[in-house]
């Protein structure tokens, strides 16, 4: 014979169930937001936003626990809104600046060719001096040395040395807004302040006031040779004829000035295209 329970007998309550862990909002979703907003405007957090949102979504989507859903889809949207920001100045900066650092380089290149090519110019004149009149004692007329045209300095007294330089007379290196020293004055002071100087190279030409110089009215006999470089002639072409300028190296009236074509690699060969 069995117990039965007796008809009216209330049933055992189910048993408590331990409480689950407490909800707490995702670290990546703060830090999402955290990185999103300023990367509005520093484009460069945009993109560190936009990651950060992504994993705290997937981390809330596979842990019920982690809550902070509104704050990744927010990081997200600033971060997407940083990142295409970014996308666009990188745009900007590829199309603008790197043009500009193309023509730097190509001006840079430039520059360095055609000091290549005075170089070899004043090369081929100090050979021809040294051959015709090796017995020179030369006075040389430039514009001294400064960060502006140290290259040049630097080459004209490199090319010059198979010659008897007395003295490199430096005359002021213009200003923009001051008048040029290269006058009919200081011209005649540099050869009187070296009288046994029988010829002057002047690699600055002659002054635009020329005319007034001293020098045409002293008799011939007592002044000096005149070697130019890159000078006018104006209307002294027979002081060229008569032997007062002893040589003159100017540009080929015919030569055509192409930068982009590379120079020869030959002295001779480079001097005579220009």
């Amino acid at each position: 014979m069995t117990n039965l329970p007796e008809p009216n007998a209330q049933p055992m309550p189910p048993l408590p169930v331990p409480p689950g862990p407490a909800p707490r909002v995702a670290k990546l979703a703060l830090a999402s937001l955290v990185l999103g907003v300023p990367g509005i405007v520093i484009p460069l957090l945009g993109p560190a936003a936009f990651v950060c949102a992504t994993m705290a979504l997937r981390r809330i989507h596979h842990h019920p626990s982690l809550t902070g859903r509104k704050l990744a889809i927010t990081g997200m949207l600033c971060g997407l809104l940083g990142s295409v920001t970014a996308i666009l100045l990188a745009l900007g900066l590829y199309f603008v600046v790197g043009p500009i650092g193309q023509d730097s380089r190509r001006i840079s290149r430039i520059i360095a060719q055609e000091l290549k090519y005075f170089d070899y110019k004043m090369q081929v004149l100090a050979d021809y001096l040294a051959t015709t009149h090796p017995d020179g004692k030369y006075l040389v007329i430039t514009y001294g040395q400064s960060s502006y045209n140290a290259d040049r300095f630097d080459a004209i007294q490199s090319a010059l040395k198979p010659l008897n330089i007395v003295k490199i007379h430096e005359l002021p290196v213009p200003a923009k807004t001051d008048p040029d020293p290269l006058t009919a004055q200081a011209f005649d002071q540099a050869i009187a302040d070296h009288p046994g100087c029988t010829i002057v190279i002047s690699t600055v030409g002659l002054p635009m006031d020329y005319s007034q110089m001293a020098y045409w009215r002293r008799p011939a006999d007592q002044r000096p040779k005149l070697v130019l470089v890159d000078a006018f002639l104006y209307d002294r072409k027979s002081a060229l004829q008569e032997g007062t300028i002893l040589a003159a190296v100017l540009y080929r009236p015919d030569a055509e000035y192409k930068p982009n074509e590379p120079m020869p690699d030959d002295r001779d060969a480079a001097f005579h295209k220009r």
